[in-house]
């Protein structure tokens, strides 16, 4: 839901280079937020810096949908990798699930999770390949924790007709994300963790422990990076592992619409394209309405025309409401669409490319790289062994063209490949 923070989580105060911390993080996200409350409950000092607002980014803004497994098919996975690690990675999307609904149980958060996440598919062919997903989760993973939909069923559970099929999965679920960005942020403090807004990190030294800020040069035995997007201003080499996506959605409000009874979704919904249509009913009895678009950048009507369509063919009913926002952004994604948990440099680890899987995934991903930092960590040390996805030389010249990086991005790019080889 697209919101703003209704109380003050920051230190108002500046002495933040008086002392060393055991472990500095660097953004105010989910990521973030979650390696601070783990960092801090293992006994570590720690500080965190935002930028800006904690959550003014992709974490108080997704779409709040809290989603079991990973972005692919997971027939894309088992190709990519293999069936071992294929199974792993779905037991950690398992895991990231309950790590949430813990915190939202441990800390009281009052974030409005609600069980269950509902995937669809357009098209008969569509729903003959995601059953089939749902063939192998159950034959090679032993996974039988959703139900198959069609029907009066589906339009019910998705509020539309227009899907030939679906499965519900009530271990996922939808949530307020701003409201769950300042309960972490509201839990981790009150643990004990620092958290300084509006102190943007200028540059990093991970082999001696320094972050530079404007207020002054602060010490840390560890240095976690949670800026996911924004990765490759202090990782250079990330920019060949992940994009951003661009994406537009709509809060729409059910009190001026024409019909009061308008059919409403029940559960989160996303369906299985690699362009992403999702939504989900909000606590006021609105609607929140996303569509992500292509990796190039453009322009905010065609983004609403898009977003507009789509609207208009899934949920009619809600597109005569004269009662809305919008919001445009970026969804950071890997380019083989698995997260990346991994160490960079000395003292610096980092995590990203959730690709809209952001809640669950980015929450573990704290998780694991506090533990990482803290004392070591089996889990970290899987996620740092997965081979990533390196963009082509040819496509990466075209990206940096269309999103408006220029030449000088794509020789550099050429020169670390060069290096590398």
């Amino acid at each position: 839901m697209i919101s703003s923070f209704s109380r003050e989580i920051s230190d108002v105060t500046n002495d933040i280079t008086s002392r060393k911390y055991d472990v500095a993080i660097i953004g105010g996200g989910i990521t973030g937020l979650s390696s601070a409350l783990y960092a801090v409950k293992a006994g570590a000092s720690v500080i965190l810096l935002e930028k800006d607002r904690i959550g003014c980014g992709a974490s108080g803004k997704s779409g709040g949908q809290l989603v079991t497994g990973v972005a692919p098919d997971i027939r894309k996975v088992i190709h990519t990798y293999d069936l071992e690690i294929a199974q792993r990675l779905w037991e950690y999307s398992l895991l990231a699930v309950n790590v949430v609904r813990g915190i939202v149980e441990r800390h009281k958060i009052d974030c409005c999770l609600e069980d269950g996440h509902l995937l669809v598919a357009h098209t008969t062919r569509e729903a003959e390949q995601l059953a089939g997903q749902m063939r192998i989760l159950q034959e090679n993973f032993g996974d039988k924790g959703w139900d198959w939909v069609s029907g009066n069923q589906l339009q019910i559970a998705a509020g539309s007709d227009v899907f030939a099929g679906g499965v519900l999965d009530l271990r996922g679920g939808r949530l307020d994300p701003a409201a769950y960005v300042e309960g972490l942020a509201a839990a981790a403090k009150c643990a004990g963790a620092r958290i300084q807004e509006f102190c943007p990190a200028l540059a990093v030294d991970s082999d001696i422990g320094a972050v530079e800020t404007s207020v002054g040069t602060i010490a840390a035995e560890n240095i976690i990076l949670a800026v996911d997007g924004s990765l490759p201003k202090f990782v250079p080499e990330v920019r060949q592992l992940m994009t951003c996506v661009w994406t537009a959605q709509m809060v729409i409000s059910n009190a001026h619409s024409h019909d009061s009874q308008i059919m409403s979704p029940m559960y989160a919904v996303a369906d299985t394209r690699s362009i992403t249509t999702y939504y989900r009913s909000l606590s006021d009895d609105g609607l929140l309405f996303g569509h992500a678009t292509s990796v190039s950048k453009q322009h905010n009507f065609r983004l609403l025309r898009k977003l507009g369509h789509h609207l208009h063919s899934i949920l009619p009913q809600w597109s005569t409401s004269t009662s809305y926002r919008v919001e445009t952004g970026q969804i950071p994604t890997s380019w083989n669409e698995v997260p990346f948990i991994r160490r960079g440099q000395g003292r610096l680890v980092y995590a990203g490319g959730y690709s809209g899987q952001g809640i669950a995934w980015a929450t573990l991903a704290g998780r694991i790289l506090a533990s990482e930092v803290i004392e070591g960590s089996d889990d970290f040390t899987f996620f740092n062994r997965i081979p990533l996805k390196v963009i082509h030389s040819r496509l990466m010249q075209e990206l940096c063209v269309r999103r408006n990086h220029g030449a000088a991005v794509f020789q550099d790019y050429l020169r670390r490949l060069q290096l590398a080889n």
